[in-house]
């Protein structure tokens, strides 16, 4: 039970997201805007989110050492493709998303994306995708969100790239990936994550660098440490479920970023804010409690895989 000597003020919320920022973390400074106007609510959550999270969503991450001349590296050959999962309601960055990956120097990728509940995005991309043999466009009646389209792809043999309808690639990301993974973690029991870049939408880049962790590459092999193959917890429906896959991936010593493997993800103005963003922003409250609450407990995903009851979700 936090007292009321352990919650912060507004005021210093605000200093400490003013800091994050500072040393390039953007990720509780996010969650902080996102909060509603009850500042006693705002306080207690931010509380519990920075003690859980963090220590590790600053520094706790392991690089490994630089890839000499990764362009020219020896490719590995791998049995399995890399399944990138893209979930989407229909925003018009996903174009812009799957025109990137088919510029990938991979050479056994897979593109999925898992359209939710909006069948005119998902018939036009068939129609603009549907002679590509590695574009897979899957239709959904419901929102499932993006952690449930995530494991659905996990399902097919392979790694999996979790990536975003506003996560941009460049021609060498996947292979950098597929390197790393097969030099730090050659039977592909471990997870390795890009350096994201942001782009604020309809602007340009912004400075620093985005959260370390959201669109992690897993491999093979680590999928299979998770009841068929669900690596992210079902109580979450996007935010906070990649958050909860880290702190599992570091507990085993399992999980780093490789810095030369680049992503852009876009950052939209409240003005700029889509159906998707509109959806997400709803939720993200509840995707911070529902963190808080599945810690308090000793449950993490992969070590257990205990479920918060329904009424807690």
């Amino acid at each position: 039970m936090i007292t009321s000597r352990e919650i912060r003020s507004r005021e210093a919320l605000i200093q400490r997201g003013r800091r994050i920022e500072d040393r390039k973390n953007r990720k509780n400074h996010v969650y902080r805007s996102r909060l509603g106007h009850d500042a006693a609510r705002e306080s207690t959550i931010m509380e519990d989110w920075a003690r859980l999270a963090g220590n590790i969503t600053k520094a706790g991450v392991p690089k490994m050492a630089a890839i000499a001349d990764i362009k020219y590296a020896p490719y590995p050959v791998s049995p399995f493709p890399v399944n990138a999962c893209i979930p989407t309601i229909g925003r018009e960055t996903v174009i812009t998303v799957i025109d990137a990956l088919l510029t990938s120097t991979a050479t056994n990728l897979n593109i999925f994306v898992i359209v939710q509940d909006n069948d005119q995005m998902a018939e036009r991309l068939k129609n603009r995708y549907g002679e590509k043999k590695n574009v897979f466009i899957e239709s959904i009646a419901t929102r499932i969100g993006w952690a449930a389209a995530q494991n659905l792809v996990a399902q097919q043999p392979g790694a999996l790239f979790m990536l975003g309808d506003d996560s941009v690639v460049t021609c060498d990301t996947v292979r950098t990936l597929e390197i790393a993974m097969a030099r730090i973690f050659p039977h592909g029991d471990g997870v390795v994550v890009p350096l994201e870049t942001q782009t604020l939408w309809g602007v340009g880049p912004m400075p620093g660098f985005g959260f370390v962790g959201s669109f992690p590459f897993v491999g093979d092999n680590f999928l299979n440490r998770f009841p068929e193959r669900q690596i992210l917890c079902p109580d979450y429906f996007a935010h906070s479920s990649d958050v909860e896959l880290l702190d599992y991936g570091l507990s085993v010593n399992r999980y780093v970023q490789c810095t030369e493997a680049t992503l852009d993800h876009f950052v939209f103005r409240p003005e700029d804010h889509d159906q998707t963003a509109m959806i997400i922003k709803s939720l993200a409250n509840r995707a911070i409690e529902i963190y808080v609450e599945r810690n308090r407990k000793g449950y993490l995903w992969g070590q257990n895989f205990h479920r918060l009851d329904a009424s807690k979700r």
